[in-house]
């Protein structure tokens, strides 16, 4: 199920690195195209299960970049890029890597809802 919406994301992606304006198209991409596309994923998915997905995503967004600007980072670059702007990046999240906090903290916030409906939820969490 996740292929298919990183395959509808690859599409959408690459109508984005088709646009003239690349400040256009790299807004499109962090507001729209990116990270947010897969993140209820990465919060659900217990965390290994579709990280060869989330991947292929995370790949799939850093071609449309190099599409769109005509720049061709390093791994180190890329990774720099992949830094909230605050931080010096472009915005541009990494699902893979975001995936393992983003799955504890949905269960961490999850966790009273859930017992207050089972109370034999979070019995293999106890320690």
């Amino acid at each position: 199920m996740l292929g298919k919406r990183v395959d509808a994301a690859g599409a959408l992606l690459g109508a984005i690195r088709r646009i003239d304006d690349p400040q256009v198209a790299l807004r499109l991409m962090t507001k729209c195209a990116a990270f947010g596309r897969l993140a209820f994923a990465a919060r659900v998915t217990p965390y290994g299960t579709c990280l060869g997905q989330m991947r292929r995503f995370d790949a799939a967004v850093e071609a449309a970049f190099e599409g769109l600007s005509g720049v061709h980072p390093t791994a180190l670059q890329w990774r720099r890029a992949t830094f909230a702007v605050r931080n010096g990046g472009l915005g541009l999240r990494s699902v893979a890597d975001h995936s393992a906090a983003a799955y504890v903290a949905s269960l961490s916030a999850s966790h009273d809802a859930c017992e207050a409906l089972d109370p034999a939820y979070g019995a293999e969490f106890a320690v």
